[in-house]
């Protein structure tokens, strides 16, 4: 049995929704858990499960006992996190400001601190939470992740800083935000099967594309047709059934900013798995 841990994102549940369904062409068994993203990553920290969507800011982290399959990312060009406030301020500000986060372990994190280093207060939330928590005015601003991004356009949110539109136009390349990791003693027979059963499973999701979005509708917190219907659009791309050398380009960059590894001697070949 694969022990595996997800997000209830449409992008995850409908990459997924063939396996739920026990339908791996390899025969193997996934049992699958669904967490928030910041919960993915602790349990990645801690080793716990076999295969897991993580941020992409951890890998370097978890790479004794992990390996990134080249299926599964999510890596976007637009329409990212966000910094949004009730009211519009300078970033040069963001030091005096209360600011909500969905977990220091997000790529969404990695990024703001990279783009603006100065500390604020922060509080740490739910990613769902964070909209609630700005109307009610515990924070001032906030660290917006995924569907979001849609659900914040009806309250007219001022936005502070784009962070994917910030990191596209110093790389021109794709924001890595998350992606698939699998535990490296499984093997690369196992390994090389679970990545064509990814594979074949979003494959059957193109295919099927009203019965893969119901599913990821059924899991997702977000009770919207349409929202999960954009969030498969943005989300789920070519870079999700196969790394292309941009997103892995990029993915690169995110974990040597500016030339500088953050992990001694962690390559390419180090973190990304090639099957057999």
């Amino acid at each position: 049995m694969i022990r595996t841990g997800i997000t209830s994102f449409a992008n995850d549940t409908f990459m997924f929704a063939a396996l739920a369904r026990q339908q791996a062409p390899s025969g193997l068994d996934y049992s699958i858990l669904y967490e928030d993203l910041e919960e993915l990553n602790q349990r990645a920290l801690r080793a716990e499960s076999d295969l897991l969507k993580v941020s992409f800011s951890i890998l370097d982290r978890v790479s004794e006992d992990y390996i990134l399959l080249p299926v599964g990312g999510c890596l976007i060009m637009s329409q990212g996190p966000q910094l949004i406030a009730r009211e519009a301020f300078s970033p040069e500000e963001l030091p005096s400001k209360r600011l909500g986060i969905p977990g220091h372990h997000t790529t969404a994190y990695l990024l703001l601190r990279m783009l603006f280093p100065a500390a604020a207060e922060e509080l740490v939330f739910p990613y769902h939470e964070l909209t609630e928590r700005l109307l009610d005015q515990t924070i001032d601003c906030a660290l917006t992740i995924h569907d979001s991004h849609f659900l914040n356009s009806s309250y007219q949110f001022k936005t502070i800083a784009d962070l994917c539109n910030s990191w596209a136009s110093e790389t021109q390349g794709p924001l890595p935000l998350g992606g698939l990791i699998a535990r490296r003693s499984l093997g690369k027979e196992i390994l090389s099967k679970i990545t064509r059963d990814l594979q074949s499973s979003l494959l059957d999701a193109w295919q099927n594309r009203g019965r893969a979005a119901q599913f990821a509708y059924e899991q997702s917190r977000v009770q919207n047709p349409e929202i999960i219907r954009k969030c498969i659009d943005l989300y789920v791309n070519d870079e999700s059934m196969q790394l292309s050398p941009a997103g892995i380009r990029s993915i690169h960059h995110l974990l040597n900013p500016g030339g500088k590894k953050t992990q001694p001697g962690l390559t390419q070949q180090d973190w990304l798995f090639t099957p057999a």
